[in-house]
């Protein structure tokens, strides 16, 4: 990112996007950190852990919200733009 204050900015914006469901779903938060990535440790049904990850992924049309589903590893992935 360009500036010091564009990768706060970007993580503020991404908190507010997402803190309404998070908080909708806390219920079924075991573990959720947000730094670039986010990190979620879910402990519930698949079926509501897919109705979470399509709330998030469909609330902002402009966003491109991608994810990974692991029962074993987490996935850490480095990307250029």
């Amino acid at each position: 990112m360009g500036t010091p204050f564009a990768a706060k900015a970007a993580n503020l914006f991404t908190y507010y996007h997402k803190k309404d469901i998070i908080e909708l779903y806390s219920q079924y938060l075991a573990l959720y950190k947000r730094f670039i990535d986010d990190i979620i440790v879910w402990d519930g049904p698949q079926e509501i852990l897919l109705e979470f990850l399509n709330a998030i992924t469909t609330k902002n049309k402009h966003m491109k919200i991608t994810f990974e589903i692991s029962h074993s590893k987490i996935s850490f992935k480095i990307g250029c733009f």
